[in-house]
């Protein structure tokens, strides 16, 4: 009859509030023109907006969301379930701006709502906040890549940041620069004040070398007291000066610990290359320049360019 009919259809409905307000995750429906028509508990905290206020009102305007932390709007997946009739999810990387301009890290579905003759109805949009996770999966993915003393990139990192370069074609005619750097000192340091003390020089000389580069430049720590730097789009002569930069910026520095005061110093080589050169030649050859800087007396820099050698000491 037609009074079962309503019943029945009343406790489907009553059966789908209790469903959407026990849910963990955020639902919010939309008609055919991206109206918002219902929102659960959790679409409230997560949006800002209350379910009577953001009824009636399009989605667009509750449901604010952006590519990470910049201000580049992300396509709504409502719109793309509405032009396509298909099932959309959010790009990677989604936040969603909340109503007191707070942003919270998200992911999502949205699907239509097709009625008995599988027409579009509306849409359903089901997200939750994934900011935690994204944040773990983040520091993991740095501490793949950064050395944990330093925080700087590792040998991993500076090896796939070359390979890049190394494939690259980059400004004709400038080329790249690569500074192989060994400490001098470090070995006194460490045996005669010990480990914590080697660790602390170490995060010092690691903050004193990036005070002279350039956010382009590419400063790794390679392990040990061994550094390295690529110097993108750089010719050999101000590789020179920026090598200079570093050897005089370490030599001028003072390290104390527990009233002890060292005077270290660095060896650098320098070697010039361009895109499709070979990267294991290329790290042979940084590494044998630093190697004859330090057998040559050591605080002074080694150029290798196109088998030409040539050692330059400053004092």
């Amino acid at each position: 009859t037609r009074k079962q009919n309503e019943n029945a259809i009343k406790l489907e409905r009553e059966r789908l509030r209790v469903t959407l307000h026990s849910i963990a995750d955020a639902v919010i429906t939309t008609d055919t023109l991206g109206v918002i028509t219902s929102m659960n508990p959790m679409a409230e905290q997560l949006t800002g907006w209350g379910h009577g206020e953001a009824t009636g009102t399009p989605v667009s305007a509750v449901f604010r969301i952006f590519v990470g932390d910049s201000d580049e709007a992300s396509p709504s997946p409502v719109d793309l379930v509405l032009k396509s009739g298909a099932i959309a999810g959010l790009a990677p990387e989604t936040s969603l701006l909340r109503r007191d301009g707070t942003r919270v890290a998200i992911d999502d579905s949205a699907s239509p709502i097709r009625d008995a003759d599988n027409d579009i109805v509306g849409v359903v949009l089901v997200f939750r906040d994934v900011t935690v996770s994204r944040e773990q999966a983040g520091r993991v993915t740095h501490q793949a890549s950064h050395d944990a003393l330093t925080d700087l990139i590792n040998r991993r990192e500076f090896e796939q940041q070359l390979a890049v370069v190394l494939d690259g074609e980059g400004p004709q005619g400038k080329g790249h620069v690569l500074l192989f750097l060994d400490l001098d000192e470090f070995k006194i340091v460490n045996d005669t004040s010990g480990h914590l003390a080697g660790d602390e020089l170490l995060k010092a000389v690691a903050t004193v070398l990036g005070a002279q580069l350039r956010p382009s430049d590419e400063l790794a720590r390679l392990g040990g007291d061994e550094f390295a730097v690529v110097l993108r789009d750089c010719p050999l002569d101000a590789g020179l000066r920026v090598a200079e930069s570093l050897r005089n910026a370490v030599a001028s520095f003072r390290f104390t610990w527990h009233q002890r005061t060292f005077v270290i110093g660095v060896s650098i080589g320098v070697v010039q290359f361009r895109a499709g050169n070979s990267f294991s030649q290329l790290m042979s050859q940084a590494d044998a320049a630093c190697y004859i800087a330090k057998k040559q007396g050591r605080n002074r820099l080694h150029v290798h360019v196109d088998g030409r050698e040539a050692t330059v000491r400053r004092n």
